[in-house]
């Protein structure tokens, strides 16, 4: 009967142990999708700039940030972003025309294929 008891037991245990594994899985994949969610809401309208290719650069750009860049690297990237974002919403108020800019986010694509190329991210 002790034999019985202890193989329960140990039954018992593994499962546990696997179900623990499994939740934690479960719990790492949607930590992730959370994270990847937060990033995407914080891209909202406000931070488009109304420029084709300037939105789609940014869009690449962060999600290789965010897929492919080894965290002790995004800091510096995500910072050199939000100085071309800036400069490009200020050229907008200013009155800079939709090609101008359209240009300027080319050319920093074509940069960022580059600089970026290293980690596999396309442009």
């Amino acid at each position: 009967m002790r034999k019985m008891i202890w193989i329960a037991i140990l039954l018992i245990g593994c499962e546990t142990k696997e179900h623990a594994n499994a939740e934690l899985d479960a719990l790492a994949k949607a930590q992730k999708a959370a994270a990847k969610a937060s990033a995407h809401a914080n891209m909202g309208e406000a931070e488009e700039i109304g420029v084709l290719e300037c939105d789609q650069y940014i869009r690449n750009y962060e999600n290789c940030l965010m897929q492919k860049v080894p965290p002790t690297r995004q800091a510096d990237l995500r910072a050199a972003l939000e100085d071309e974002k800036r400069r490009w919403h200020a050229a907008m108020i200013d009155g800079a025309s939709k090609e101008t800019l359209a240009q300027q986010c080319r050319s920093a694509a074509s940069r960022a294929r580059t600089t970026m190329g290293d980690y596999g991210c396309d442009f």
